[in-house]
């Protein structure tokens, strides 16, 4: 009886350890990159790299702005992003990029940023749109990406496009 209950033990303990031991076999390998390297599995949508080299060139050229000498602060706020793709998109990763690097770009200057459009003079808003062709052989995709400032008046102070154009294999995540 007690060999019995030492095998049986044996035999749970290592079915245990086989069992923990799947799990790890099954879990993919990670590869840790770069944010602004292209994954190869990405789509022909915005990519990190696009937010990320989009978001610096925008907040660069609004740091560049000349701005009325008379004004002792200017106030920016960020509207809502417009996606008008067919790319699922949170809008807030590219509005948080995007606030991080005009703070950045625009130290020791008079402008502030905001999200809250209440008390800005200005509005800077975005609006995604998308030409898309596609064939049993793959989908091209052309993004715009439209930045524009405006005053309360709503005349446009600064506009500016980022564009991107991919080619890519039709994926189960566009079907």
């Amino acid at each position: 009886m007690y060999m019995v209950i030492r095998l049986l033990t044996a035999l749970l303990l290592a079915l245990f350890l086989a069992n923990c031991s799947s799990v790890t076999k099954q879990s993919k390998k990670q590869t840790i990159m770069d944010v602004s390297q292209e994954a190869e599995i990405e789509g022909t949508g915005t990519s990190s790299a696009d937010i990320r080299s989009m978001a610096e060139r925008m907040a660069r050229e609004i740091a560049g702005i000349e701005w009325p000498k008379e004004s002792l602060r200017i106030r920016v706020a960020l509207t809502q992003l417009d996606n008008q793709t067919r790319f699922p998109l949170n809008p807030n990763i590219i509005k948080d990029r995007l606030l991080t690097d005009l703070v950045k770009f625009s130290k020791g200057s008079k402008v502030q940023y905001t999200e809250n459009p209440m008390g800005a003079d200005y509005l800077l808003s975005a609006r995604i749109t998308a030409l898309h062709k596609g064939s049993s052989e793959g989908v091209n995709d052309y993004l715009q990406y439209n930045f524009r400032l405006t005053d309360k008046a709503d005349t446009v102070i600064w506009i500016e496009s980022f564009e991107t154009k991919k080619v890519g294999q039709v994926g189960v995540m566009y079907r």
